[in-house]
């Protein structure tokens, strides 16, 4: 398995970026939403997702980033035409990771509310999935109470 070892969150992800030859369009998801997500948050663990046409930077906690985090899995094409790749940044390492060990890795790093979201969500009948938002009531109360604890100061 490669493993890369530069300095910053964001090196890392340069480097693997670099390598891949990813994202072909669409930069500014790197080095201008990803850099300033990861130092107005001051992220050390995190999902990122190279695209062939973009980035992804998942967190943990977000219920929006998760919906994120699902429509890239199904989106992800099959393995001889994959157009997407997980990676899991933590302790100063850039892993990739398959799809499963990208959401047990965010739900280990999150609330149990969030986990409760994740469940939910990674469950829910796709024949009913909306890409855009979370529309479905369960997924809602959870989002909501992710969102309060938050306010309160409870997640981390």
């Amino acid at each position: 398995m490669l493993v890369l070892f530069p300095t910053t969150p964001l090196e890392a992800l340069v480097k693997e970026s670099h390598a891949v030859g990813w994202p072909v369009s669409y930069r500014g998801d790197l080095f201008v939403h990803d850099k300033e997500r990861i130092e107005l948050l001051g992220l050390t663990r995190f999902v990122w997702v190279l695209c062939e046409y973009g980035t992804w930077l998942i967190t943990p906690d977000s219920p929006h980033d998760a919906v994120i985090l699902q429509c890239c899995e199904e989106d992800c094409g099959p393995p001889d035409k994959m157009r997407h790749r997980v990676y899991a940044y933590d302790q100063g390492e850039l892993r990739p990771v398959t799809w499963d060990k990208a959401w047990d890795l965010l739900c280990k790093w999150s609330t149990k509310t969030y986990r409760q979201f994740v469940e939910a969500l990674r469950h829910r009948d796709k024949s009913k999935r909306n890409r855009v938002s979370t529309s479905f009531p369960e997924l809602d109360k959870l989002a909501a109470e992710i969102e309060r604890e938050q306010k309160e100061g409870k997640l981390s």
